[in-house]
């Protein structure tokens, strides 16, 4: 290997050009790491710093983590419009509908927005909510004020029918009386030697 530091070069100079000399011996797969589905995970919040994901949470889910960093560029061209917040949520797989004051002035108050977010029942601690309203916050317009924000959980669960079939036979007893029918079949019962004590009738 040619070297380019002069010839007063300390010994420290060269140690570190010898080490540097095998950087670009290492495979880079810049491709692979500039796309949000390919990227190793534990990569991915630098990919996400990258691509300016305004919100990121490390306890996040892998899946989440991949979705929010291939929506960013969609939240960015669209920021400060309803499509930013659908697509700012939906990352995380949240689905909703968000309703504007002028659209329904009798329930909201003017430049004010409600939003109904359906979730699968992941959203179940405050610390959740308040991360949404955070995302929110980030893609909205600086007009806007989120005036409500309602919390709808599907949970679903497998419900099981059955149905079943009997066949009987109708036996009716004329006499009551227990002892009645010991006495018709008294000579059984003695060879058993059964004690019957008493009227069970």
């Amino acid at each position: 290997m040619s070297s380019l530091l002069p010839p007063n070069a300390t010994a420290q100079e060269s140690a570190l050009e010898g080490a540097t000399a095998r950087v670009g011996d290492v495979p880079v797969k810049t491709r692979q790491l500039w796309n949000a589905q390919t990227c190793p995970a534990d990569l991915l919040p630098w990919l996400a710093w990258a691509v300016s994901v305004d919100e990121w949470n490390s306890n996040w889910a892998e899946a989440q983590k991949r979705a929010t960093i291939a929506a960013s560029f969609e939240v960015h061209s669209t920021k400060g419009t309803p499509a930013a917040v659908k697509a700012s949520l939906g990352a995380l797989g949240y689905q909703l509908t968000l309703v504007e004051w002028w659209q329904v002035p009798a329930e909201l108050p003017p430049y004010t927005f409600a939003i109904d977010l359906d979730t699968d029942g992941s959203m179940t601690s405050i610390g959740l909510f308040n991360e949404a309203v955070a995302l929110v916050n980030q893609a909205k317009n600086t007009r806007s004020h989120l005036a409500r924000m309602r919390i709808r959980t599907k949970n679903t669960a497998p419900a099981f029918t059955g149905a079943v079939s009997l066949y009987g036979e109708t036996v009716e007893v004329y006499d009551n009386s227990i002892n009645a029918i010991m006495n018709a079949t008294n000579g059984w019962y003695e060879a058993m030697n059964f004690e019957v004590p008493g009227d069970f009738a």
